[in-house]
């Protein structure tokens, strides 16, 4: 391991702690937001792999990102739980009532 792993999985750690906090201003539901999301984990998994030097065009590089991206992922969902139970609307802003056409 470099000495730069730690960085870039701190890094990337923090962004996917936060990532919950941005992606609620993204209208999507259901399934659609669990893809986005493992999508945010699986670039912050290459992110980090490319800021180490790790990433090769290796199998074995290859799992790595997926392993790290499926780790991102479990973060990021167990921290959008967290602020969810806290207060829903922290994660989910509320929406503004419908504006009323002029007469």
């Amino acid at each position: 391991m470099t000495d730069s792993l730690p960085l870039a999985l701190a890094l990337a750690g923090i962004v996917t702690a936060v990532s919950p906090l941005g992606l609620r201003y993204i209208k999507l539901d259901g399934l659609q937001m669990a893809a986005l999301s493992y999508v945010v984990s699986l670039a912050l998994a290459a992110a980090a792999g490319l800021l180490t030097g790790q990433l090769h065009p290796t199998t074995a590089s290859v799992m790595a990102v997926l392993a790290g991206s499926g780790a991102f992922w479990s973060v990021q969902q167990g921290v959008f739980k967290v602020l969810y139970a806290a207060d829903p609307a922290v994660v989910n802003p509320p929406v503004p009532p419908p504006v009323k056409p002029a007469p």
